[in-house]
C-alpha cells in the first residue's frame, strides 16, 4: 500500500511539475506575442527585458508641423529638372554688365528673382510617386507593431494604403539641401530616423537621438503607423512649386498623376502653388507612353499643348505652366541668344532649342536661368512676389 502510495504522490508531483512548466511557457508566449514575435529577432533578448521593464515612451512626443496660415519661403519638389543635372559654366550680357550664372539651376535663379528662400528638393531619377512621397501627400505606413528605442535600430517595413512594401534611396525628402537632422521622419507621433537597407525592401528605425540625451529612450510604433518627412513638416507652410512625371511613376495614365499632384496640395492645404509641366520635347518622354512627335493629324505640335499639358492645364488652370512653351517662346531671348535657322524649324516641331539644353532632356545653366524666370513671372502672375 504504501508503495503505491508513494507512486500515487509522485504522479501528482509530476502533474504539478508539469502544469507549472506548462504556466510558464504560456506567461512567456504571452509576453513574446505583446511585443511582436517578428521583432525579437531584431534585437537581443536582454534588450527586450530592459525595454519591458523601463517606461516605454520618450520624454516628450512631437507632433508633425503643418502650419498653413502663411506661406514664408518656397518649396521646388521635383526631379533632375529641379535638382539641375546638367548646370554648367554660363554668361550672359545684362545691362548691368556680364553676369555669371554657371551652375544655376531653377531654384537658384527663382530665389535670386525673388529675393525669398527657396528650397530644392530635387532627387535626380525620382518617378512621381516617389516625390509625392517625400513631399507629404502618398502616405507611408509602418506595417508592423514594433518597440524602437534611440540607440539600436528596428528592422520594419513601410507599405503604401495598398499595402504594398515601398523601397526608395532616399525617404526622408530634402535631397542635397543641407539638413542637420538626415533621415528623419514624425511617426505616430514621434521624431524618428528611417535608414534604407541595402538589397532589402525593409528599413532600419530608430528614434532620432538628441543631442546630450543620456540612457536609452523606448516607443511603441503601432501596425499602420503614419510615416510623414521632417522636410514635407518643416516646409507645410511654403510657396510649392511641383514638378514631376518625366521618370514616370503615373503608369502614363493623367487621372493618376493629377491625383499625386493633389496629395501634395490637400495634404499642406496649399492655395499657393505652381504646377511645372514638363520640358521633354513631343513624343520623347519616358513618362508619357501616350504622345506621339506629331498630333493625330499629322502635324506637329509647335506651341501646341501635348495631351499631358491639357491634362495638367485642365486641372490646375492658372497655376500650371506650359514650361516647354516658355522655353519655346522665351528662353533663348531670355539668355540674349538669337535663333538659329535650326532653332527656327525645332520651333515649328515644338522642340526646344539644344542652345538651352545638355542633353536630350537636361537643361544647361542657360536653359535652368530661363527656367526659373518663367516661374518668376508665373508667381508674378499669380500675386505670389513681385
Amino acid at each position: 500500500m504504501k508503495r503505491n502510495s508513494d507512486r500515487v504522490m509522485l504522479c501528482v508531483l509530476a502533474a504539478m511539475v508539469v502544469l507549472a512548466l506548462s504556466a510558464l511557457t504560456f506567461n512567456r508566449n504571452v509576453i513574446r506575442d505583446a511585443v511582436d514575435s517578428e521583432k525579437q529577432s531584431a534585437q537581443s533578448q536582454a534588450d527586450w527585458e530592459q525595454m519591458l521593464g523601463e517606461e516605454a515612451v520618450p520624454d516628450e512626443e512631437e507632433e508633425p508641423y503643418f502650419d498653413n496660415d502663411g506661406q514664408r519661403e518656397i518649396s521646388c519638389w521635383g526631379d533632375s529638372m529641379i535638382e539641375g543635372d546638367g548646370a554648367d559654366i554660363a554668361f550672359i550680357e545684362t545691362p548691368d554688365g556680364v553676369k555669371d550664372i554657371s551652375y544655376y539651376t531653377a531654384p537658384y535663379t527663382l530665389q535670386e528673382m525673388t529675393g525669398i528662400r527657396t528650397y530644392n528638393f530635387g532627387v535626380g531619377g525620382a518617378a512621381s510617386d516617389e516625390i509625392s512621397i517625400r513631399a507629404g501627400g502618398l502616405v507611408l505606413y509602418t506595417d508592423r507593431d514594433v518597440y524602437i528605442n534611440n540607440k539600436k535600430a528596428t528592422r520594419v517595413a513601410l507599405v503604401d494604403g495598398s499595402g504594398n512594401r515601398i523601397n526608395m534611396s532616399d525617404y526622408y525628402g530634402y535631397g542635397g539641401e543641407d539638413n542637420d537632422m538626415p533621415d528623419a521622419f514624425y511617426i505616430n507621433g514621434y521624431l524618428c530616423t528611417i535608414k534604407p537597407i541595402w538589397n532589402s525592401d525593409e528599413v532600419k528605425l530608430k528614434l532620432y537621438k538628441e543631442p546630450g540625451t543620456k540612457g536609452r529612450q523606448y516607443a511603441f510604433i503601432p501596425r499602420d503607423s503614419e510615416v510623414t518627412p521632417k522636410a514635407a513638416a518643416d516646409h507645410s507652410q511654403d510657396i510649392m512649386i511641383l514638378e514631376m512625371g518625366s521618370n514616370g511613376g503615373w503608369q502614363s495614365d493623367y487621372d493618376i498623376l493629377i491625383m499625386q499632384y493633389l496629395s501634395i496640395i490637400q495634404k499642406h492645404n496649399c492655395s499657393k502653388y505652381i504646377i511645372v509641366g514638363d520640358t521633354d520635347d513631343p513624343g520623347t518622354s519616358l513618362g508619357d507612353i501616350n504622345q506621339d512627335v506629331v498630333n493625330d493629324d499629322g502635324s506637329y505640335i509647335g506651341t501646341g499643348e501635348t495631351m499631358w499639358e491639357t491634362a495638367l492645364h485642365d486641372a490646375f488652370g492658372d497655376h500650371f505652366i506650359n514650361m516647354r512653351v516658355y522655353m519655346l517662346e522665351n528662353g533663348l531671348e531670355d539668355c540674349g541668344f538669337t535663333m538659329t535657322e535650326q532653332d527656327w524649324e525645332d520651333y515649328e516641331r515644338g522642340i526646344i532649342s539644344s542652345q538651352l539644353r545638355s542633353d536630350w532632356t537636361h537643361f544647361n545653366s542657360y536653359g535652368y536661368y530661363a527656367k526659373g524666370k518663367g516661374l518668376y513671372l508665373k508667381g508674378v502672375e499669380l500675386g505670389y512676389w513681385e
